[in-house]
């Protein structure tokens, strides 16, 4: 008996042609890939905008673009950008003031978010009960307004 050095050959199962790229050329797959990718960056984007202070710069630019709510009242929304709006009058409000301290953000959150509720609760009785604005008294009112400042500019300039 002759042994050889050599290993016997093996039958090697032929494989099918590897499927490169199957993701890529599915449609559906990439569709529902992208669709995931947003949900998941909304939602990212979204708690970074709730978690963070409404001072910070990304939330500011944020809402600029996305209309996310800052507060409900019976189905009235009001945004964080109209928020936002409201926040910086009283900041520079309070700034305006030299004898006063300004009182922290949490509490200015909280002012504002009282003012913002009663406007729309005011606005909303009066749409319920049919009530309009008299331009005529909203005139003679600003005019005793100014009657007791030094000038038109002075006032507008404090408002």
């Amino acid at each position: 008996m002759e042994f050889s050095s050599e290993p016997p050959e093996m039958a090697v199962p032929a494989q099918p042609p590897l499927k490169k790229n199957i993701f890529l050329k599915n449609p559906k797959i990439m569709i529902a890939c992208g669709v995931v990718v947003l949900a998941v960056g909304f939602s990212l984007l979204t708690w970074q905008v709730y978690a963070k202070p409404v001072t910070d710069p990304f939330v500011r630019k944020v809402v600029q673009i996305v209309p996310y709510p800052a507060l409900s009242v019976e189905g009235t929304t009001v945004s964080l950008k109209e928020f936002l709006v409201e926040y910086d009058s009283l900041s520079h409000y309070f700034a305006s003031l030299k004898d006063q301290a300004v009182p922290p953000p949490e509490q200015l959150e909280i002012a504002i978010a009282d003012t913002l509720v009663n406007k729309l609760a005011i606005q909303q009785l009066a749409k319920q009960y049919e009530i309009s604005l008299d331009e005529g008294r909203v005139a003679a009112y600003y005019q005793d307004i100014l009657s007791s400042q030094e000038s038109e500019e002075a006032f507008t300039q404090n408002l």
